[in-house]
C-alpha cells in the first residue's frame, strides 16, 4: 500500500509539471501603445501566435515552458509560464545600426560610391598627351566591350563609338554623352569634299581637348537607361573637364548647400580660434625687462616696490608683474596682489584696473576698498555707484547695494538704457535675497522675472573711450549695437555713450556650441584712435542670471589699440 501511494504521488507530480494551461495577455510598447502582430513562440516547440489589432493574445503552453515575445525594432522578451492566467508584456525599443544607404546618382562626386552597373573610370593620365584630336579615339582599347572606329582617315572625321553592340539596325547607336553635367551633342555633320566629290563626316568630339579632360566614366549596364531614360539606352559617357571639375569648393555646384554652409561655419570658427591665439601670443609686455630684474633679485618685493615708484600710474605694470609671477612664484604674486588695495593714487583709470584684477582673483573685500575710493573721486558718475553696489552684493551686503542702486535711478538725465540695466540689477538682488525683500517690504511675487541662461557684461576703465560688444552665437548669428537681436533670442543692450560701460548681452535659452565675444572701438573707416594708453575691460559672465544657482566669472582683458574688433573669450556650451 505504501509503495502504491508513493507511485501515485510521483505520477501526480509529473502530471502537475506537464499540465497544459492557457495564457492570455496584452502587449504594449514603452509609451503604452498597443502592438499588433507581435510574435509569441513557445520555446522548443513550433507552437506560436500573434497579437491581434488590440495587442491581445492567447496561447496554450505547459507550466515551466518559456514564451518568447518578438517584434521588429524591439528587444525580445522572455516569460516563464508558472500557471494559467494573464501575462502582460511591455516591449522596449532597440537602436540598431543599419548598413550604409547609398543614393546613387552618377556624375555627383562622393568619397565612396557603389555603382549598380558595369562602369569604366578613366583618369586624365590614361589619355593625356596622346596624338589624337578626338578624345574618344584617345581611349581606344581601354573600355571593355566598346567598339571605337574612325569613319575615315581624314583629319577631323567622325568616330563611330558603340558600347553595347548595335541595338538598332537603322537608328542611332551612339551612347549619351554628358560633359560637366550637361548633355553633349555627339551627332555628325556632312561637309563637302576638298575636290567637290564625296563627303567627310565630322562630329563635335573634336571640340573637346583631351588634355583638358580630368576623367571619363563609361556606364555600360542597363541601369544607365533607368537613370537617364530613353537617351541612355545605348550607354552613357560622363566627361568631366578640368575647368568644370567639382574638386574645388568654389566649382562644386552639386555639393549640397547644407554641406557648404557647415564648411563655411567651420572655416569661420577656425578663423576665430586662430584670432584668439594670435591675440594671446601677440602681446609683448613692455615690462619684461623689469620682470626679469625682479625675478633675479634677492629681495623681490623690495625690487618691485622700487620699480613701482617709477610706473605708479601705469596699470599695465601692476597687471603684467602679477600675471607673470602667478605660476613661477605664487607666494610673491599674492603679495603683489595684496598691495593693490594700498596703492596711493587718485587716478580712476588705474584704480579701476586694480579693482577689476582683485575681483578676478576673488579678493572682493580688497576690491571694495578701491571702489569706495573711486566713488569718492567720481561722485557724479553713475557707474561709480553701480561698481560699488555690485561688489558689495558679492560680500553679502545687499542692503547697502540696493541703496546705492536706488540712488542711481533717482538721478535726473539718466540714460534710459542705463536706467533699465540698474533696475534689473535691483530686481535680481531682491529676487535672490529674502532679507533685502523683508527690509524693503517687497513681496517676491511682485518682482518681474529677469532670469536668463546667460548674461555677458563688459565694463572698462576709461571714461574717454567707447567700446562696442559683439557676440557670435553657435549658428554664427551676430549681435551688434546696430543689430542687437539674433534669431536665437539673444539681445544686446548698449549704453550708447562713452564712459566705463556697461555693454550687455543676454540670452534666455543657451544653445549647444560656442559663443564668441568680441570687443572694439567703434571707429569709422580711416579714423585713428586718439587715446593715450591701453584700455582694460572687466568681462563678467553670468550663468543662470537672476535664478537659483547663479554663478559669476570675471576676467580682465587688455584691449589692443591697433584692431577694431578683438576676440576676448569663447564660451563653450556642452
Amino acid at each position: 500500500m505504501k509503495k502504491l501511494f508513493t507511485t501515485f504521488l510521483c505520477f501526480f507530480a509529473l502530471y502537475s509539471f506537464a499540465q497544459t494551461v492557457t495564457v492570455t495577455g496584452t502587449v504594449t510598447d514603452e509609451f503604452n501603445v498597443l502592438l499588433n502582430g507581435v510574435n509569441i513562440v513557445v520555446t522548443g516547440t513550433p507552437k506560436g501566435v500573434q497579437t491581434d489589432f488590440d495587442g491581445n493574445y492567447s496561447i496554450e503552453a505547459e507550466v515551466g515552458q518559456e514564451l518568447v515575445f518578438s517584434y521588429l525594432g524591439m528587444h525580445d522578451q522572455a516569460k516563464t509560464v508558472a500557471k494559467a492566467g494573464s501575462i502582460d508584456v511591455i516591449m522596449v525599443q532597440k537602436a540598431e545600426e543599419i548598413g550604409t544607404v547609398i543614393i546613387q546618382t552618377y556624375g555627383v562626386p562622393r568619397p565612396e560610391i557603389a555603382y549598380g552597373s558595369p562602369v569604366t573610370v578613366l583618369e586624365a593620365g590614361d589619355f593625356e598627351y596622346k596624338p589624337e584630336l578626338d578624345p574618344v579615339r584617345a581611349i581606344i582599347g581601354q573600355v571593355p566591350g566598346a567598339r571605337i572606329i574612325g569613319a575615315s582617315g581624314a583629319s577631323g572625321s567622325t568616330t563611330n563609338f558603340t558600347i553595347r553592340s548595335l541595338s538598332s539596325i537603322t537608328g542611332d547607336n551612339t551612347p549619351l554623352f554628358i560633359v560637366d553635367g550637361a548633355p553633349f551633342n555627339a551627332g555628325t555633320n556632312d561637309i563637302g569634299g576638298l575636290a567637290g566629290g564625296g563627303a567627310i563626316t565630322s562630329s563635335r568630339f573634336i571640340d573637346l581637348d583631351p588634355n583638358n579632360i580630368e576623367s571619363i566614366k563609361i556606364l555600360r549596364g542597363l541601369s544607365a537607361t533607368v537613370l537617364y531614360g530613353q537617351d541612355g539606352r545605348n550607354g552613357v559617357v560622363l566627361i568631366t573637364t578640368k575647368s568644370g571639375s567639382q574638386k574645388t569648393k568654389e566649382a562644386g555646384p552639386y555639393v549640397p548647400y547644407s554641406e557648404r554652409y557647415l564648411a563655411a561655419q567651420e572655416e569661420a570658427r577656425t578663423a576665430l580660434a586662430n584670432e584668439r591665439t594670435a591675440v594671446e601670443l601677440g602681446y609683448v609686455s613692455p615690462y619684461q625687462t623689469m620682470v626679469k630684474a625682479i625675478l633675479n633679485s634677492d629681495d623681490r618685493m623690495a625690487t618691485y616696490l622700487e620699480l613701482r615708484q617709477q610706473h605708479a600710474d601705469d596699470p599695465a605694470f601692476y597687471v603684467d608683474v602679477f600675471d607673470r609671477f602667478k605660476k613661477i612664484d605664487p607666494e610673491f604674486s599674492m603679495k603683489v596682489l595684496n598691495s593693490f588695495a594700498e596703492v596711493k593714487s587718485e587716478d580712476p583709470q588705474l584704480l579701476k584696473v586694480l579693482a577689476y584684477k582683485l575681483e578676478e582673483q576673488h579678493m572682493n573685500m580688497d576690491a571694495v576698498k578701491l571702489y569706495r575710493k573711486l566713488l569718492e573721486l567720481r561722485p557724479d558718475e553713475p557707474q561709480s555707484y553701480r561698481d560699488l553696489a555690485l561688489i558689495l552684493e558679492t560680500t553679502g551686503d545687499e542692503e547697502e547695494a540696493i541703496k546705492l542702486l536706488f540712488s542711481v535711478t533717482q538721478r535726473a538725465g539718466l540714460n534710459s538704457d542705463y536706467r533699465t540695466i540698474v533696475e534689473n540689477d535691483i530686481t535680481r538682488i531682491l529676487s535672490n535675497s529674502s532679507e533685502a525683500r523683508e527690509t524693503y517690504k517687497i513681496r517676491e511675487t511682485t518682482l518681474k522675472d529677469v532670469g536668463k541662461d546667460m548674461r555677458v557684461v563688459i565694463d572698462w576703465n576709461r571714461s574717454d573711450v567707447d567700446l562696442d560688444l559683439t557676440v557670435i552665437d553657435p549658428n554664427l548669428h551676430i549681435a551688434t549695437p546696430n543689430n542687437p537681436k539674433t534669431r536665437t533670442g539673444g539681445r544686446l543692450i548698449s549704453n550708447n555713450q562713452s564712459g566705463y560701460g556697461p555693454e550687455i548681452y543676454e540670452l534666455s535659452e543657451l544653445q549647444t556650441g560656442s559663443y564668441y565675444l568680441k570687443v572694439g572701438h567703434p571707429l569709422e573707416e580711416g579714423e585713428i584712435l586718439d587715446v593715450d594708453g591701453p584700455t582694460y575691460v572687466k568681462l563678467t559672465i553670468y550663468r543662470n542670471y537672476g535664478r537659483a544657482g547663479q554663478t559669476r566669472e570675471i576676467q580682465l582683458v587688455r584691449i589692443s589699440e591697433d584692431k577694431k574688433l578683438q576676440l576676448m573669450d569663447r564660451i563653450a556650451v556642452l
